[in-house]
């Protein structure tokens, strides 16, 4: 006799960190979306200096951690694997949109939000954009791929959103030519896409990402 496969609706707690207060104060949400493997506990520090009395970063984690080595000690997350993939999918554009109903519930004032997702979580921001209830002003995407089977309603749900394409010039994982490839589809979508490169490998930068923020507006 085969085993039928069969799935239920359960309750699970998720975690994110945040830097900063949301308050009817808040101008400027942030939501930093980690890479396989990493922590938001970590992955949040990257963006101290951008915390302010009107900003406020939100770091979600993904639903599913494992020990990172034999020894039992570090341990990473993970927004999705191949196995299942159409349910992660589905449960963390939940868990995104109800930490956003949260953000908006606390702090109704928000005058602009950013999305950055960084290697794994650039598909995690996407597919949030793509299938959820977020619309971003400006969405980063940082050393990741894009999920080919969202492009068709992408102009539509980024036609007020301003996009940039992040990517070490020694990045290990993806190559520049393949980056340009990727810089092509998103003009499609959105002519002014930008392509920011730095001396590096696959990991977040500092300086660039300051670069980025001050050119908002300008």
């Amino acid at each position: 006799m085969d085993a039928t496969e069969n799935r239920i609706k359960t309750t699970k707690t998720a975690r994110f960190y945040q830097l900063g207060t949301l308050s009817p104060g808040t101008k400027l949400v942030i939501f930093a979306l980690h890479g396989y493997g990493q922590l938001a506990s970590y992955f949040i520090k990257h963006f101290d200096s951008l915390a302010d009395a009107e900003t406020v970063i939100l770091a979600p984690e993904g639903l599913s951690r494992f020990y990172l080595d034999g020894k039992w000690d570090r341990v990473g997350a993970t927004w999705m694997t191949k196995e299942d993939r159409l349910f992660e999918i589905e449960d963390h554009v939940e868990f995104l949109n109800r930490l956003q109903a949260m953000v908006q519930e606390q702090a109704p004032n928000i005058m602009e939000t950013i999305i950055l997702g960084f290697s794994q979580g650039t598909a995690t921001a996407w597919r949030w954009v793509m299938k959820g209830n977020v619309a971003p002003d400006q969405l980063i995407l940082w050393a990741g791929s894009l999920p080919l089977d969202t492009l068709e309603k992408a102009a539509e749900k980024l036609k007020n959103c301003d996009l940039h394409f992040v990517l070490g010039d020694n990045d290990e994982f993806i190559k520049i030519s393949d980056a340009e490839k990727q810089m092509e589809k998103l003009r499609t979508i959105q002519p002014n896409a930008r392509f920011w490169t730095f001396t590096g490998e696959h990991r977040m930068d500092a300086p660039t990402l300051s670069k980025i923020f001050e050119s908002f507006g300008t």
